[in-house]
């Protein structure tokens, strides 16, 4: 098909305006066809909609820079969180019991040191008396869950 200007510019546009009219009337056509059919007017609507592509998110770094700078970060929210209860205990002024030992690791276990009910309701008491709540209460734990590759 050569338009009637004999450029080939010309001629790109006239095939491409055919092309949309042609599909303009197939679609119509097709949606005509099937009224009455939800079904098949959704199939019509999703093959002529276009969408935006998935983009996958590359990341620079190894997966195990990923995987160390997740820890590097879950391992500070202990310290952050015993920082935090410090404060909030001098802020009531709340006496804390003398420091104990940390904890001793062992291999894949630990040991952790009891609180005493007290300890716990002298705190959270002082929080309702004093209608004051740490920033660290109102806080979600995010825990990254690896769905694939190895989980060691």
């Amino acid at each position: 098909m050569i338009s009637r200007t004999g450029k080939p510019k010309d001629t790109r546009n006239s095939v491409n305006n055919t092309l949309k009219d042609c599909e303009k009337n197939y679609v119509s056509n097709e949606v005509n066809a099937h009224k009455d059919n939800v079904a098949s007017l959704w199939k019509i609507a999703s093959r002529i909609i276009p969408y935006k592509e998935r983009r996958t998110h590359v990341s620079s770094k190894s997966t195990e820079q990923i995987v160390n700078d997740f820890n590097e970060h879950f391992v500070s929210v202990g310290k952050v969180a015993a920082n935090a209860a410090v404060q909030l205990a001098k802020d009531n002024h709340i006496d804390i019991p003398a420091a104990r030992d940390p904890p001793i690791f062992i291999g894949n276990s630990f040991n952790i040191y009891p609180v005493s009910c007290t300890e716990i309701n002298d705190i959270i008491n002082t929080s309702l008396t004093t209608s004051t709540f740490p920033d660290y209460w109102k806080e979600a734990e995010v825990i990254p869950l690896l769905k694939e590759g190895d989980h060691e």
